[in-house]
């Protein structure tokens, strides 16, 4: 059987769009309004930080921190854990080393992120209401009366990734926005916005903990407004 190559091409450009992949700042927006207090912290630190979901409901109140007047975020990306921990488990390391190894790696991944003031606002007016003490999570996993959640092993845990997709998949539909949306959108946005206001890629990977600007390729997507602009600069016809 024979592949139809136009036809295959004509259904990929029609299907794909690069924009699906990131949020407009109306969208944002309109997502901001309809989410309550707790999801819309995570929202708008995983915008205007490029955190994984994960990485943004397992800070903790150590992981904010504060020079100055500026609020910043410090906290260790887990990109990281993936390989190293494979190989521990494999047993082609030792615990002694992998612990060494695995110090030096979180050394290697930590990143500092500034908050804008509204955020940074909302979160420290949330570790107030809260009480949180310095190893406290700031998102932990609650029951439905509002209580915090201990797990039969007596831990803590963060959030659920499945609550905040939830939240977000709701905040969208409320808002009017007509396609699906994800918690890794956030990620995407963020490194388009900064590739967009001419950040390099070495920049951005100092934010967003890549250890390689080749692996930002995937993130980063340039909206059909801020196109037109390029290319009318491009081509001499900027206004």
């Amino acid at each position: 059987m024979e592949m139809d190559i136009a036809a295959t091409e004509r259904a990929l450009i029609e299907k794909s769009s690069p924009s699906d992949k990131i949020l407009t700042k109306a969208e944002v927006s309109k997502m901001k309004a309809k989410l309550t207090l707790e999801p819309k912290i995570v929202f708008m630190i995983m915008i205007e930080g490029g955190l994984r979901v994960g990485e943004a409901l397992g800070l903790k109140k150590y992981n904010v921190r504060k020079a100055g007047v500026k609020v910043f975020l410090k906290y260790i990306s887990t990109k990281w854990r993936g390989p190293l921990t494979k190989l521990y488990r494999a047993g082609k390391i030792t615990k002694e080393d992998f612990v060494k190894r695995s110090e030096r790696k979180m050394r290697d991944s930590m990143v500092e992120m500034p908050l804008m003031e509204s955020t940074a606002e909302l979160l420290e007016a949330w570790i107030v209401r809260n009480d949180y003490k310095d190893a406290d999570l700031l998102f932990p996993a609650r029951r439905k009366g509002g209580k915090i959640r201990i797990y039969p092993d007596e831990t803590i845990r963060p959030r659920s990734t499945e609550w905040m997709e939830k939240k977000l998949r709701r905040a969208a539909k409320e808002a009017g926005i007509g396609r699906k949306v994800n918690c890794h959108m956030c990620r995407h946005t963020f490194v388009s916005r900064c590739k967009d206001v001419g950040m390099t890629d070495l920049m951005i990977c100092d934010f967003t903990g890549h250890k390689s600007p080749r692996n930002l390729r995937t993130y980063s997507h340039a909206t059909r407004e801020n196109l037109d602009k390029l290319l009318k600069v491009v081509h001499g016809e900027e206004e």
